[in-house]
């Protein structure tokens, strides 16, 4: 059994000499209990039921597939705004993208939950023919061998759950349809049964998965092992389609607020009108 003080939140050092000590920033952690957190890191202000959590529940890689999207190789070339080209030649359904140059590219964006951040459009003209002869003319090394640049592309086009890597606020999860391809800096989930998407995307969206991202790696970047490493609480017993009801409304509500301002594609009139 250790006892720790937590002196990460003063941004200086007098501030930390004055607070060490201090009862109401100490934690008193069992060593032991290292064991049973993902990477055996030292989040020593884990709480019994939170240390629990991490010992007895699946994680997001037991339910589904995480992983980084395209790297595109040139963004100035093959990356527009949505508004920045002509509309007849861009596929915001997954039943256009056939006949369309440009469809949309979920690149991450600034900090925002549930639904949102669908800005750009990528060039994936015959399944992206033009980036792919562009990505092996600067890495002839490769050959077709395209994988580590156009990173999973079996998922492209699927519904899934998406997130910001960067971020200085917080930990920014959105629901994302099956109309685009994403990048690194968006990385997604995709659970091995589609009934469990509201209900993860609800757990990502919650107030403890940020503090359990803070146990697995305290950073502004949330990488995929480090996501994948989340725990799934389960729901109380007959509250599943509750929380994906609520998470639905929740996704409804927020594609609303998204689609009142010209950013979006979906946009018909300002709601002051």
């Amino acid at each position: 059994m250790g006892i720790y003080f937590r002196l990460t939140d003063y941004d200086s050092p007098d501030l930390k000499r004055d607070n060490f000590n201090n009862s109401q920033i100490s934690y008193m952690f069992n060593n032991e209990d290292l064991m049973k957190m993902p990477g055996l890191n030292y989040a020593y202000w884990a709480t019994e039921r939170e240390v629990e959590i991490f010992e007895t529940s699946n994680t997001l890689a037991d339910v589904g597939r995480l992983c980084l999207g395209m790297r595109t190789g040139d963004n100035k070339r093959f990356l527009r705004f949505w508004f920045e080209v002509s509309i007849l030649k861009c596929g915001f359904d997954r039943q256009k993208k056939d006949n369309a140059k440009w469809v949309p590219y979920n690149k991450g964006g600034e900090y925002r939950k549930w639904y949102g951040n669908f800005e750009y459009v990528v060039n994936w003209e015959n399944d992206g023919q033009e980036i792919k002869d562009n990505t092996r003319l600067v890495y002839p090394q490769l050959g077709d061998n395209l994988g580590w640049k156009i990173s999973n592309e079996d998922k492209y086009f699927h519904r899934g759950i998406a997130w910001s890597r960067i971020s200085t606020k917080n930990f920014g999860v959105r629901y994302c349809e099956d109309n685009l391809i994403f990048d690194t800096a968006a990385p997604m989930m995709f659970p091995n049964n589609e009934d469990d998407i509201y209900y993860i995307l609800g757990l990502m969206c919650s107030k403890i998965a940020p503090r359990f991202m803070q146990m697995i790696n305290p950073t502004m970047a949330f990488q995929v092992g480090d996501v994948a490493k989340l725990p799934l609480v389960n729901a109380p017993a007959n509250s599943g389609g509750i929380i994906n009801k609520i998470v639905q409304e929740t996704i409804d509500d927020t594609r609303e607020e998204w689609d009142e301002f010209e950013t979006s594609w979906d946009f018909k009139k300002h709601p002051l009108i």
